[in-house]
């Protein structure tokens, strides 16, 4: 155990480092120790649900709710409540998109419980040298060791307008456990500055889709346009500012209608079970 905190110490990505303890700490029947450690070597990568089931060291946490989520789903949590927060890659250049990704779990709820959260993006500054242009967040609910689990995830694209490191976050999402601040995550982006942004666009693309909403049953009302998860139809005319539609499943890449040129995305998707999924299209100046 402290050769693999010392490993880690000098190389926080060592995955096999913090697997190793998770391992050990697992032996020892800490279970929170142990999951702490195991989401860090996930996270790392080259870790992944079949490689914790093959593994006899975790035998005496196999049974833990968070193990049984990770199992059934592919993301761990720290607690019953806990945020994920991680970019696509750390390094890129000016006007090249990366994807940061915010994720809260819940856990041990009982069944059809009311999941609430609350994100509010435009309160960090480190997004002001960004362009914030689509948010696509998806909603799942799933049972796993006798007990409803709920993961929230979106994905946010964004363009870097000046270089330099940068850090985003913490970010702060209300749960229902209440307040849970995000790990800061740093960027490195080269090139030549492009320009900033105005932080009155970015509340658009936090949580509850409140906004979203407010815009549909302005342009959509209360009419529904479905298609298949296989993909859209044809669009004969110019594509819609704002759908409505089902989803059967979450499973797979959707096809959605093409976005309107220099408009901002917004996408929340969840299966049918869950209620309306949509997508809407809002440029800049409305």
């Amino acid at each position: 155990m402290v050769q693999g905190k010392l490993a880690v110490g000098l190389d926080v990505h060592l995955a096999s480092a913090s697997w190793n303890l998770a391992c050990a700490y697992a032996r020892l029947k800490d279970r929170d120790a142990s999951v702490a450690w195991l989401q860090r070597a996930v996270r790392a990568g080259g870790y992944g649900p079949s490689d914790l089931r093959d593994d006899p060291d975790f035998a005496s946490i196999i049974e833990d709710h968070r193990i049984a989520v990770f199992l059934a789903s592919g993301v761990l949590s720290r607690t019953e409540e806990d945020v994920i927060v991680q970019l696509d890659r750390d390094r890129t250049e000016v006007g090249v998109p990366v994807v940061l990704s915010i994720a809260l779990v819940q856990l041990n709820r009982a069944p059809l419980s009311v999941s609430t959260a609350q994100l509010a993006l435009g309160r960090d500054v480190g997004l002001r040298r960004f362009d914030v242009t689509s948010r696509r967040e998806t909603f799942s609910r799933g049972e796993a060791g006798g007990r409803e689990y709920v993961q929230r995830t979106v994905h946010f694209e964004l363009v870097p307008l000046a270089s330099g490191p940068h850090v985003l976050g913490p970010f702060e999402i209300t749960g229902e456990d209440g307040v849970h601040w995000t790990s800061p995550v740093m960027l490195f982006v080269e090139g030549e500055a492009e320009g900033t942004t105005t932080q009155e666009s970015l509340d658009f693309f936090g949580f509850p889709s409140v906004q979203d909403e407010a815009v549909i049953r302005e342009l959509v009302g209360d009419r529904l346009r479905l298609w298949e998860v296989g993909g859209p139809p044809e669009w004969s005319a110019e594509p819609p500012r704002a759908l409505r539609f089902r989803l059967s499943t979450l499973e797979g890449e959707l096809s959605l209608p093409p976005p309107i040129d220099g408009a901002r995305r917004s996408a929340f998707l969840r299966r049918s079970t869950e209620g309306f999924s949509w997508v809407v299209d809002q440029s800049a100046e409305q």
